[in-house]
């Protein structure tokens, strides 16, 4: 479960032009013969599931202690969802208020003491710094979509 943000005059190219050929991969590494015919398949099933979901047209955000917007003091049922009009759109001056409330919440170095219990693992690729580095990356991926929005005057369709 997540929050899902398409830009759809992106997102909806991306998913007719790469669906058939992410569904034409899954189809042949199910077929294959050997793990290393699967291995083979699953870079293509990797490849083509990315294309259909451009940074450029889609943003994720999973509710699970990885969520951006809980490290920002934000909801996206407290304050996104009110923003949402009725077919789930957040228009274009609805964006540009989400995208100041984001541009003034930073992620800093003293949160990470505050990141969940889940994040505090002792292992190397799971410590606090490669979180902080994760939710750094995030901000600035969703600062960019949604001024991708914004500037292609599009409103951005919410599955929250």
């Amino acid at each position: 479960m997540g929050a899902d943000l398409y830009i759809k005059s992106v997102s909806d190219p991306a998913r007719t032009k790469f669906n058939p050929l992410f569904d034409e991969a899954c189809n042949k590494q199910d077929a294959a013969a050997t793990d290393t015919e699967k291995e083979e398949f699953q870079k293509q099933v990797k490849e083509y599931y990315s294309a259909m979901y451009p940074e450029n047209g889609y943003f994720r955000d999973s509710y699970n202690s990885s969520c951006l917007l809980w490290q920002l003091g934000l909801s996206w049922w407290d304050n996104v969802v009110p923003m949402l009009d009725d077919n789930d759109y957040l228009s274009v001056e609805k964006t540009k208020e989400f995208l100041a409330m984001i541009q003034e919440r930073e992620i800093s170095e003293t949160q990470k003491e505050s990141l969940t219990s889940e994040c505090k693992i002792k292992d190397v690729e799971n410590s606090l710094e490669k979180w902080h580095e994760m939710f750094v990356q995030n901000r600035g991926k969703l600062i960019k979509f949604l001024q991708s929005a914004i500037d292609k005057n599009e409103p951005i369709y919410c599955s929250l």
